[in-house]
């Protein structure tokens, strides 16, 4: 199954939210670039980890990613939160943070299952947020 990008609206106006969705339209092209505030200024921001992307939930839910760890053993996901929003790991923009969930494990880079991209970070729903 190709898993391709959807942006909608995240429970807060300023958060941006990155799901994986089999099978779902992409962004229309008419939308604003995702990195840029209204003034069209490039936006400094974090990533809050709103769950897991088949629904389930983890330690992480509703914290923000401090750092991760593509290349672990087996190309499982590992990561560390936290709820301090100035611990929060720091992002350039949208695409830069859309650039790290979509990273292919080194260790194990297509998935045994079916053969895709193996990209531990997208097994979570993630919203890009403004750095505070």
């Amino acid at each position: 199954m190709q898993e391709r990008l959807r942006f909608a609206e995240a429970w807060r106006p300023s958060a941006l939210l990155l799901a994986s969705v089999p099978d779902a339209s992409v962004a229309p092209s008419f939308a604003p670039r995702c990195d840029e505030d209204q003034a069209g200024e490039t936006m400094s921001g974090v990533v809050r980890i709103m769950g897991a992307a088949d629904g389930t939930a983890t330690p992480h839910d509703g914290r923000f990613l401090l750092n991760w760890y593509p290349h672990t053993r087996f190309g499982t996901l590992a990561c560390d939160s936290t709820d301090d929003i100035t611990k929060a790991r720091r992002f350039r923009g949208f695409a830069e943070a859309a650039g790290e969930w979509k990273t292919v494990s080194r260790v194990e880079p297509k998935r045994p299952t079916d053969g895709a991209p193996n990209r531990p970070l997208s097994s979570l729903t993630i919203a890009f947020e403004k750095a505070t």
